[in-house]
């Protein structure tokens, strides 16, 4: 019989264990982060460089996951019985965990930078010359100035983050972004879909139906490439995107 070494059992974990799910269940440990959430661990560690140009430890940032996800998460004893915000009954298909997913986008990073800087007046702290670090390091649209529509840049590569690594191209699919009427009363909604979503497609309307989110880069690194995004006149409200 083939032996398995400990490295052998660790990586087999990390390449079928959900971890993500099963933290959501309020089910991961502070020694098995260690274990199962270095790639996201080391995320963190490279948005905070990306975004505010700082170094965190690693065991800083440790620290706060253990604390903002799984200290969160273990307050919530969900079970039979349970109802979420809307009503819907625990274990039915509407069911919403009030518990954290384990994901870094802008609100998280946000807290994690205020965490960090309990004393800052702003998540965007100034650099040396004066400017705001969102408009140094922040995705935008090409020759764009407004800081509310180049928003929506920033949702567009939070979106397409985890897939720039490996596919050169690809399409935004309307109905995915679509949430109906149910959704008519939220502010991230507007006219049925995802408002960052349904802003870009009038934002491409406005240009030509095509638009170019440029580069970030800092010292000769790319963090993120040039990508051009472009609306598909297919009835569908599709967006095709591509690198540059």
């Amino acid at each position: 019989m083939e032996r398995l070494h400990l490295q052998d059992i660790i990586q087999d974990m990390e390449d079928n264990f959900n971890y993500k799910k099963y933290l959501a269940e309020g089910k991961l440990l502070k020694e098995e982060v260690d274990v199962l959430g270095n790639e996201f661990l080391q995320d963190i560690q490279d948005d905070m460089k990306m975004y505010y140009k700082m170094d965190v430890d690693m065991d800083d940032i440790k620290d706060w996951v253990n604390m903002y996800y799984i200290g969160y998460n273990s307050e919530y004893d969900e079970g039979p019985g349970d109802v979420d915000y809307e009503g819907n009954e625990f274990g039915s298909e509407d069911y919403e965990s009030e518990k954290k997913e384990l994901v870094f986008d802008t609100a998280e990073r946000e807290d994690f930078y205020m965490h960090l800087n309990p004393e800052a007046d702003s998540t965007f702290p100034n650099l040396a010359e004066g400017k705001l670090l969102k408009e140094a390091f922040y995705p935008e649209f090409k020759g764009e100035t407004n800081d509310k529509i180049n928003d929506i840049a920033i949702a567009v590569v939070d979106e397409l983050e985890s897939k720039l690594d490996s596919e050169s191209s690809g399409i935004l699919k309307g109905m995915d972004y679509y949430v109906g009427s149910d959704g008519m009363d939220n502010d991230e909604v507007e006219q049925g879909f995802t408002k960052w979503f349904i802003d870009l497609v009038k934002y491409l309307s406005k240009n030509n139906n095509e638009v170019t989110i440029s580069s970030v880069e800092q010292d000769g690194k790319v963090f993120t490439p040039a990508i051009t995004l472009k609306y598909l006149d297919n009835g569908k409200e599709d967006i095709s995107w591509k690198l540059k």
